[in-house]
């Protein structure tokens, strides 16, 4: 791409007919290249910067079926408050994704 396109005040109705993109996506490069220069039109990662702890234990991998083994009337809103009062806590879906697993 031709920096000095970038460089104007504002990207042009022709800049962006000749690059076949959106007057958003010109701005977004433009207010990159701006900011920082060459490296900043390099294509970002988008992988999230962070990621959520694994909530499931082994130990409730184990409990979460024998709970249910104990009365087979649970739901997993019960097994859940069961959990609560264990210390852990876990959605319902998180709790019926171990049974399923289980194959309960």
């Amino acid at each position: 791409m031709n920096t000095n396109v970038l460089e104007r005040a504002s990207p042009t109705t022709s800049a962006e007919e000749k690059y076949g993109v959106s007057r958003k996506t010109c701005y977004k490069w433009k207010n990159r290249y701006l900011a920082r220069g060459i490296d900043g039109l390099k294509d970002l990662s988008r992988r999230p910067h962070n990621t959520t702890e694994q909530k499931v234990t082994p130990e409730l991998e184990q409990i979460i079926p024998g709970l249910l083994r104990l009365d087979s009337r649970f739901g997993t809103a019960r097994i859940k408050f069961r959990l609560k009062r264990l210390g852990a806590s876990l959605s319902s879906r998180t709790v019926y994704r171990v049974l399923k697993r289980h194959g309960a």
